[in-house]
């Protein structure tokens, strides 16, 4: 069967992989290059586990090569959630480059992709639903060739994953499931390095509308829609022979139309299923529009540089369908880290762009949140500016102050980290990807400790001392291991050297503004 009880820890059973193939496992930093007599790997630990191969793409060759050649391949990615001491065997579809569930009633591998089905939500038994017998005999034949899962590595892994693992996996099934999609068969997550996104409506009303109010949709015939219209059904005209009445005729039209409105409606609804198969369905947000509905002036440029707003947003739609509205329990912010962790586990293990650029967005948004923390925005007077006599108002609600994502988000950060290797950024094809992140973690570190500064002035009073101190716990954890794994100097610049060096390059950079003489 699929899913039976093994001795020690979880096992995996791999079947038709062939040799040479690059297999990579939980984001460890060494990659195995499997040979004939490879047969699956064992003491896998309760909890998510990502495998990661990739097939050698010169067989030939390899003589000559001294190996395959991997660079440029397609990496393939499967997710599973394994229970304790679970074993469950899967076979290697060449065609399709999917792991599958063994069935020797699949006339081909054509019909059996035709027939799989991916769902993008989570049932708890799907896993179950097709059973695979694994006799004791094929096991203990098998358990020299299985490759044992590496005790340290896996632990690295499970702080990294520690939020989709939460309650046994319950919410982080649920995520899984609808940014990946899982297969209706085995219930795993499949997808490539070549996976994206569903890509935005092009409409330039919606776009008008997007900037105006902050909302995606637009107005068509008293109607709200979001993103692309639905074709309107083409007027059909019916001859009439002279036989029956008007209101027959008429009724005939309408019932006419109503099919082809049906039909319209049905083979929409067939393409949308069919798109979103293989796309990676991210909680969509855009960080250059970042205000609420309906904002104006001094709001916009408030919440233009502070993401607090959006990321409360987005928060709440990640929460939306996968946490009951009685659960107390979960924290609001569970499942978007939930989606942090995925997107990093799919960049990594997947080399996958569009998973680079969601985990890259979410940095930004957490990092970018400057009010939830107790911090103002770099337009405001430096807190160490602020006393009785200044008449600037405060756009921080010490109520409102809340440092548990924060803290939460800081620590998933420090565990991703920890996982990699030290010359991972150095190895990147270019500095941008290294830059990019160490541009977001500096306002970051502004924003804590303009939040220290404002937590000692008159109007702010102490606030959640308690909180402050965790958040800075937690970002000393993240700069000491910055420092020791890459050389990141994270706390080198001042805060004020910071508004310094970031004022001159607003108003020299390349997005500073262009004086022209009219």
């Amino acid at each position: 069967m699929t899913s039976r009880q093994g001795k020690d820890g979880a096992v995996l059973i791999l079947n038709g992989l062939p040799a040479r193939t690059q297999l990579v496992l939980d984001a460890h930093p060494q990659a195995y290059v499997i040979n004939d007599q490879f047969a699956g790997i064992k003491s896998l630990a309760p909890g998510w586990h990502c495998i990661s191969w990739t097939l050698a793409s010169e067989p030939s060759n390899e003589a000559d090569a001294g190996g395959p050649s991997v660079e440029g391949s397609i990496r393939n990615v499967t997710l599973r959630y394994f229970e304790s001491a679970e074993i469950a065997v899967r076979d290697l579809d060449r065609i399709h480059q999917r792991l599958v569930v063994p069935n020797s009633d699949a006339a081909s591998s054509t019909a059996r992709y035709r027939a799989m089905g991916v769902s993008r939500s989570y049932n708890a038994g799907t896993s179950q639903q097709l059973q695979t017998v694994v006799s004791q005999e094929v096991l203990e034949s098998v358990q020299s060739r299985l490759l044992p899962a590496p005790e340290e590595a896996q632990q690295r892994w499970r702080k990294a994953t520690r939020h989709l693992g939460c309650a046994g996996g319950a919410i982080g099934c649920k995520v899984v499931a609808r940014v990946v999609g899982v297969d209706l068969e085995s219930g795993d997550a499949s997808t490539d390095s070549l996976a994206s996104g569903l890509s935005g409506s092009e409409d330039p009303g919606e776009k008008v509308a997007f900037e105006r109010t902050g909302n995606v949709g637009r107005n068509e015939n008293g109607m709200m829609v979001w993103g692309k219209s639905q074709p309107a059904p083409s007027h059909v005209e019916v001859e009439s022979d002279g036989e029956g009445s008007e209101d027959e005729t008429a009724e005939s039209t309408s019932g006419v139309v109503d099919r082809k409105r049906k039909r319209v409606e049905n083979h929409a609804a067939e393409g949308a299923e069919e798109s979103d198969d293989g796309v990676l369905l991210f909680t969509a947000f855009d960080l250059r529009r970042s205000w609420p509905p309906n904002a104006v002036g001094a709001e916009l440029t408030r919440w233009s540089q502070d993401k607090s707003w959006l990321l409360r947003d987005v928060a709440a739609r990640a929460h939306q369908g996968l946490v009951s509205e009685g659960d107390t329990k979960s924290e609001w912010y569970l499942p978007l880290l939930c989606e942090l962790e995925l997107a990093f586990v799919l960049f990594v293990m997947a080399s996958n762009v569009h998973a680079w650029d969601e985990w890259k967005d979410l940095l930004s948004l957490f990092c970018r949140a400057a009010s939830i923390i107790g911090s103002q925005s770099a337009f405001h007077l430096h807190p160490a500016s602020i006393d009785a006599s200044s008449t600037q108002p405060m756009d921080v609600d010490v109520e409102q102050v809340k440092v548990d994502a924060h803290v939460a988000f800081l620590d998933t950060l420090a565990a991703q980290l920890d996982l990699l290797d030290g010359d991972f950024w150095s190895n990147q094809s270019t500095a941008k990807e290294e830059q990019a992140v160490l541009k977001e973690l500096d306002v970051l570190r502004a924003n804590i400790a303009r939040s220290l500064a404002l937590a000692g002035t008159f109007e702010a009073g102490g606030g959640d001392e308690e909180g402050r101190a965790r958040l800075v716990a937690a970002w000393r954890k993240v700069s000491h291991l910055a420092v020791s794994k890459f050389g990141w100097q994270l706390d080198r610049r001042l805060d004020e050297e910071a508004e310094i060096e970031d004022d001159i390059e607003a108003e020299e950079g390349e997005d500073a503004p262009v004086i022209v003489d009219i």
